[in-house]
C-alpha cells in the first residue's frame, strides 16, 4: 500500500473520530475491510493512525477499535510485529493498555506475556483489560 494512501486513510479515520463528519466515515469501513483481508496492511494502518493521534483519548479510540479487532482476528499472524512495536514505541504500549480481551484468550495470554517481558512497563500502574468472567456457553 502506498504511503500517501495510508497517510490519507489514517488522517480520515482519526478525523472522523474527532469531528464525526460523514465525509470521513468511509475510512472506518476501509479500516475494517483492510483488517479482515490483510493483517500486515492492517497493522501498518494502525501504526499510521497512532502516529497522527494528538492525545490519549484518540489512542484509546484506535486501541479499542481497529487495534483490538486486528489482534482478535490475527494475533498469530502479527504477534512478532506487535511485540517489536510494543518494545520500541511508547504510543503502541499506551494503546495496548486499552485493548480488552477475555481471560485465557490468545490475546490475553499475549498481553500478559508482553507485560512480563517489559517488566511491568506495558501498563504501568494500570491493570490489563482482561475480562476474568468465564464466558457462558448458553444464554439464559
Amino acid at each position: 500500500m502506498a504511503k500517501n494512501i495510508l497517510d490519507m486513510c489514517a488522517y480520515a479515520y482519526i478525523e472522523y473520530y474527532r469531528s464525526q463528519f460523514k465525509k470521513y466515515a468511509w475510512a472506518v469501513d476501509y479500516a475494517e475491510n483492510l483488517i479482515q483481508i490483510n493483517p500486515k496492511a492492517g497493522l501498518a494502518f494502525v501504526f499510521e493512525v497512532l502516529s497522527v493521534c494528538h492525545n490519549e483519548q484518540e489512542i484509546a479510540y484506535v486501541a479499542t477499535g481497529v487495534l483490538e479487532d486486528l489482534l482478535h482476528r490475527h494475533i498469530f499472524h502479527i504477534k512478532e510485529d506487535i511485540e517489536a512495536a510494543v518494545q520500541d514505541n511508547e504510543g503502541m504500549r499506551l494503546a495496548m493498555r486499552y485493548v480488552w480481551s477475555a481471560n485465557n484468550s490468545p490475546v490475553s495470554l499475549f498481553l500478559k506475556d508482553m507485560h512480563v517481558k517489559l517488566g511491568g512497563k506495558l501498563v504501568g500502574r494500570y491493570p490489563l483489560n482482561i475480562d476474568l468472567k468465564a464466558p457462558n456457553a448458553v444464554d439464559e
